[in-house]
């Protein structure tokens, strides 16, 4: 499955490109201690119909339990749709395929995954994911690296 399409990748602006490339090196290395220091206290995740409401919530609840269960975790495709930036807040939409490792399967996902940040003292941070995705078919065994 390619993630192509007919129209250009909006632009990141770099500061916000850092913070979502440090989530994505976060959620391959399984580490909720780098995850921490990319979202806001008060971070709001949405997948699926759970909701998971401040970040011990979802360091707790949901996210941290999840790595420690994954072997590993790769992102296999990632095409910007979205992005935007007004003032103290920005935006970024993504398709992306993912690859996920457990004990007893390997599970490739189809998913849009939807970013809001926000500027804080300490830089962006990231205050809202809405995460959506599928199986689907896993790639040939020598599926490139993300784009």
């Amino acid at each position: 499955m390619s993630l192509g399409g007919t129209r250009p990748e909006p632009s990141v602006p770099k500061e916000i490109q850092s913070v979502l490339d440090e989530y994505r090196g976060a959620m391959e290395a399984r580490s909720v201690e780098r995850l921490s220091k990319v979202v806001a206290p008060e971070l709001v995740v949405v997948e699926g119909t759970g909701i998971n409401v401040g970040w011990p919530d979802y360091r707790d609840h949901h996210i941290g339990p999840e790595l420690q269960e994954m072997r590993s975790f790769r992102y296999l495709e990632l095409r910007v749709i979205d992005a935007a930036v007004s003032g103290g807040s920005a935006h970024v939409v993504v398709q992306e395929r993912l690859e996920i490792v457990e004990e007893k399967e390997t599970v490739v996902l189809a998913a849009v995954e939807s970013f809001v940040l926000r500027k804080t003292a300490q830089g962006w941070r990231l205050r809202l994911i809405h995460f959506s995705g599928k199986r689907v078919p896993a790639p040939a065994a020598d599926a490139g690296a993300p784009r």
